[in-house]
């Protein structure tokens, strides 16, 4: 499988999952191909597939082309972490769209992965949200 396949399988995973928007569909794979040091990428057609097995594969290639210097636990981790970084929004945005969306009508949003949910839930919630900040 090229790295080709695999960096539109990681994009197509991000659009599908919310992630990303079509419209960054050219941002990230210009991030994946300075990453991968890709020559050439042109987009195509792929399969799904699970997340874990594409990050696995993608990490493989990196090793073997000594893009990462080890195959660890650790090191893939890290290595893989800095891919999905490339699919998730900044943290400015989430917090932005976070108070676009609670209003005072207490809507509760609940963010995970890229999607975001709400629910009504009246006057169980309190007025202020509730963020740590570092």
């Amino acid at each position: 499988m090229s790295i080709n396949y695999l960096i539109n399988q990681l994009i197509k995973y991000g659009v599908k999952e919310g992630l990303i928007e079509e419209y960054d569909m050219i941002y990230c794979a210009n991030k994946l191909i300075d990453i991968f040091k890709v020559n050439t990428f042109e987009f195509e057609e792929t399969e799904d597939i699970e997340i874990h097995i594409l990050l696995d594969k993608l990490c493989d290639y990196a090793y073997k082309k000594e893009i990462i210097d080890s195959n660890d636990v650790t090191v893939y981790d890290l290595f893989d972490t800095k891919l999905m970084d490339i699919l998730m929004p900044t943290p400015s945005t989430v917090k932005n769209t976070f108070y676009k969306l609670f209003d005072e009508d207490n809507v509760y949003v609940n963010i995970k992965l890229g999607q975001i949910d709400i629910l009504k839930l009246g006057h169980f919630l309190p007025v202020q949200p509730f963020f740590c900040n570092p």
